[in-house]
C-alpha cells in the first residue's frame, strides 16, 4: 500500500511504501502524519496557511485521529467523500503509469510511483 500527498501547487511528497501486510488503523496513519506528511506540508507550504483533505477511511475517521488533529494544531482537516473527483483523477494517473508494466517486485513497483 502507497500513501502518497500532492499539493494544489503541483508539490509531490515521496511516497511512503507500508510494509506488505500491514493494516493501516489510527496508530500507524498517526504516526505517518506525525513524521512525514505534517513536516513536508509545513516545508513546502513555508508559511503559508494549508488545508489537509483526506477520504473518509477509518483510520482516518477514528475518535483518536480526530482528537490527535484537535492536539496538534498544525493543520485543519476537511473530510472529503472516497469518490473526490480530483483525488480520483490523481490516484487513475498514478495506476496508469504503475500498469504500463507488469511488476514482479515491490521495488519495481515502487520505483515505477517514485
Amino acid at each position: 500500500m502507497v500513501f502518497g500527498v500532492v499539493s494544489s501547487e503541483d508539490h509531490i511528497m515521496p511516497p511512503h511504501i507500508f510494509e506488505v501486510g500491514l493494516k493501516v488503523n489510527t496508530k500507524v496513519y498517526l504516526d505517518v502524519l506525525k513524521s512525514g506528511v505534517i513536516p513536508w506540508c509545513n516545508q513546502v507550504a513555508a508559511s503559508k496557511p494549508w488545508v489537509w483533505q483526506q477520504n473518509s477511511a477509518p483510520a482516518y475517521k477514528s475518535k483518536e485521529t480526530q482528537a490527535s488533529q484537535g492536539v496538534l494544531q498544525l493543520y485543519t482537516l476537511l473530510s472529503l467523500l472516497p469518490f473526490y473527483p480530483d483525488l480520483n483523477f490523481v490516484w487513475s494517473y498514478v495506476e496508469n503509469i504503475t500498469n504500463m508494466t507488469s511488476h514482479n517486485t515491490k521495488a519495481s513497483l515502487i520505483a515505477a510511483i517514485c
